[in-house]
């Protein structure tokens, strides 16, 4: 997608700027014709405090909705077989950690809460494609508007080629691991039974099925495995 100014970046700032709150402000940055992105500050109580920033990207992959069980860009919430889910591209790369960012700020803030240091969200255009027409145009062009002392946002765990700084990260894809059984007719190397009846060939039957298949996901819950 690379029009976040029309859909994402000016539905954002109308949903912040509904607060009516002084100390938080907004502003939409095009540095590219269609290249939204959303800058909101909430000013810290200190004028000589720290800013924390919080980036999250607008734009995501692109998507083929003649692929998807439900178009890629509904919103749908569906019930799937094991749990719930928003369907859509980007929900969790990474429309997820800015909605997460959005609501934990905007819940303090009508709770009464100021910071001492200033808080920054920073919605970037242009992540998929490489960044250069999105956070590259900022810090090169905007950085004032952008600048932070510690950022947050997705990926990390690798240093960073410049002096003092690396990025952190404290988890990234889980694990999920499935015991598969199969059942099958022992016998003597002498006299074998039928090899379809071994265990050991079901095991090989199901595993090149499930080398073929497009879900894994699906064809395992199929199999009652």
């Amino acid at each position: 997608m690379n029009n976040e100014i029309k859909i994402l970046a000016k539905i954002l700032k109308e949903y912040f700027d509904k607060e009516n709150i002084p100390f938080l402000k907004t502003e939409i940055i095009e540095p590219l014709p269609g290249r939204g992105n959303l800058i909101v500050t909430v000013e810290g109580t200190d004028p000589n405090g720290k800013i924390y920033g919080f980036a999250s990207h607008l734009d995501v992959v692109p998507a083929e909705p003649s692929l998807w069980k439900h178009h890629p860009f509904s919103g749908d919430i569906t019930q799937e077989a094991h749990d719930r889910f928003i369907w859509g591209r980007g929900a969790f790369d990474m429309k997820n950690v800015g909605v997460s960012f959005s609501i934990a700020l905007l819940t303090l803030l009508r709770e009464g809460f100021r910071p001492k240091n200033t808080i920054r969200l920073i919605f970037e255009a242009d992540e998929e494609k490489g960044g250069h027409d999105g956070m590259k145009k900022l810090v090169d062009e905007y950085w004032e508007k952008v600048k932070v002392d510690c950022l947050m946002t997705e990926g990390g765990g690798f240093e960073v080629p410049l002096k003092g700084l690396i990025a952190i990260q404290i988890g990234e894809k889980g694990v999920a691991q499935t015991i598969i059984k199969a059942k099958g007719v022992s016998g003597h190397g002498s006299a074998p039974d039928s090899y379809e009846k071994f265990a050991m060939f079901k095991l090989v039957e199901f595993l090149n099925k499930l080398k073929k298949t497009k879900s894994n996901i699906e064809f395992l819950m199929s199999m009652n495995v």
